[in-house]
């Protein structure tokens, strides 16, 4: 299921299987839970992107489908720069990362 700003919610006993299911080739995609469970945010394009009100604080794992490192931060302004999200990449975010993104830059 589909909300705005590409934000996904789901339930039910196989969450974890259709949330990591549901990020498709080409997309990077934010979990709220480990292992890709809980909500899922879709980054929406290259450039960059305050995280969605829903998701603030709220980042737990991600896989990056794209050839793109995103770049994660703690401040919705792209400050306070944590790390990079590689290419190609799936799993949980380091431990200081846990919960803390407010916005993320698409380098593409």
């Amino acid at each position: 299921m589909t909300g705005a700003q590409g934000v996904y919610h789901y339930t039910g006993s196989d969450v974890r299987a259709r949330a990591w299911a549901d990020c498709r080739d080409g997309w990077t995609c934010f979990f709220t839970e480990y292992d890709g469970g809980g909500a899922m945010w879709r980054v929406p394009s290259c450039g960059r992107h305050v995280v969605p009100a829903a998701f603030n604080d709220s980042l737990t794992s991600a896989w990056n489908r794209t050839p793109t490192t995103i770049d994660i931060y703690l401040h919705g302004n792209f400050t306070g720069f944590m790390g990079g999200v590689p290419s190609n990449w799936q799993g949980n975010l380091a431990p200081a990362d846990n919960d803390r993104t407010s916005s993320a830059d698409a380098r593409c």
